[in-house]
């Protein structure tokens, strides 16, 4: 079974190139440019540490593409994937469907939501089964007191010790609230009746709420905020300055090497 994680996450690193890339094509911008899911270090965490992130992005992105293409059966399977690999899926491609609600688009967004049901129907099992400390699929132990995780955080880089590994945490901590306030930004813009306003929204939410246990080292809320770093590479073209998408993008991408290297001369 370790084996078959690792081997399946190796798999969906270049499926999610390829998806990211069939998406961003069909908006009339280069397929090339699905090399961004390539470049984003969380992935990288995610490979490291055998965990679920690159399966949920690869059914996240496919639920999108398949909602703006209005295949919405397609998008419901896509959403199920998505959301049984990660819980956080729930709200993030749920959001998408709120502005069909409000528009009283109810059969399209009743269609997609059913993809939901066998990752709630999952939680409520790890809810009822569990004892009660761990009885909350995660949420608990992972979310608290607004911006809370987020000081604490500040406070921690501010008290060093500087070394290599500090620079790196405190250079990529950076560059993930950069992006993420950006698309808050963005997504205030934007208003509440485009589905990609409350996408931002929501990420946005689970970092303003994120326990320091999640922020305080790298390769936790790397992988854990992954998705929003994808986020910003897929909607920084019609939303941010170009040179702003350069350097961030630019950011993510020197972090991804500097881990990769790190990986393969068993620094970490």
């Amino acid at each position: 079974m370790p084996w078959a994680l690792v081997a399946l996450n190796i798999a969906d690193m270049g499926v999610l190139a390829g998806v990211v890339g069939g998406f961003l094509q069909a908006e009339g911008r280069k397929e090339l440019e699905g090399g961004w899911a390539l470049g984003m270090p969380g992935d990288w965490c995610a490979l490291n540490l055998t965990r679920a992130d690159l399966l949920a992005a690869v059914g996240w992105v496919m639920a999108l593409a398949a909602v703006r293409n209005r295949r919405y059966g397609w998008a419901a399977a896509a959403y199920a994937l998505g959301a049984l690999a990660h819980e956080t899926m729930l709200l993030a491609i749920g959001a998408t469907l709120l502005p069909w609600v409000w528009n009283r688009r109810l059969r399209e967004a009743g269609i997609v939501l059913a993809g939901a049901l066998p990752a709630v129907v999952w939680n409520l099992g790890v809810w009822w089964y569990l004892p009660p400390l761990r009885s909350s699929s995660g949420i608990r132990e992972s979310f608290g007191l607004p911006c809370a995780g987020v000081i604490a955080k500040f406070g921690a880089l501010l008290t060093g010790p500087i070394s290599l590994k500090w620079l790196f945490d405190a250079a990529t901590f950076l560059l993930l609230a950069t992006a993420l306030g950006a698309l808050s930004v963005a997504a205030w813009r934007r208003g509440g009746s485009d589905p990609k306003a409350w996408i931002a929204a929501v990420y946005t939410t689970f970092f303003v709420f994120a326990r320091m246990h999640i922020l305080s080292y790298y390769l936790d809320f790397l992988h854990v905020f992954s998705h929003p770093v994808l986020w910003f590479g897929l909607r920084s073209r019609d939303t941010f300055p170009p040179w702003f998408k350069s350097a961030i993008q630019g950011g993510w991408y020197a972090a991804s090497g500097a881990l990769v290297i790190a990986f393969l001369s068993g620094w970490i």
